[in-house]
């Protein structure tokens, strides 16, 4: 299935997920893991949270949600997270 977002987009969120240190991922999974959630939203949690940490909200306004849902950022998201090896909860 191919993402909706434009490479130029993905990219940009891709290098800032390539700058998050092992601390500040460490701190999402610790937070996520505290949340009385399914695992598929403590997953989601952990990729919006270190989105947050690298994205402003106004770039994702101005960039993203002219033309993407939140279904189809968490799409990229997820395989932004897979390619960087960032782990969920069950995998640290």
């Amino acid at each position: 299935m191919a993402l909706k977002i434009k490479a130029e987009h993905y990219r940009h969120l891709r290098g800032q997920f390539k700058s998050l240190t092992a601390g500040e991922i460490r701190e999402a999974v610790s937070k996520a893991r505290s949340l009385d959630v399914s695992d598929i939203d403590k997953a989601k949690y952990i990729r919006t949270a270190l989105l947050r940490r690298r994205v402003s909200s106004a770039w994702i306004e101005q960039h993203l949600r002219p033309y993407l849902s939140d279904t189809h950022i968490d799409s990229a998201l997820k395989k932004i997270a897979h390619e960087e090896r960032i782990p969920s909860c069950q995998t640290i």
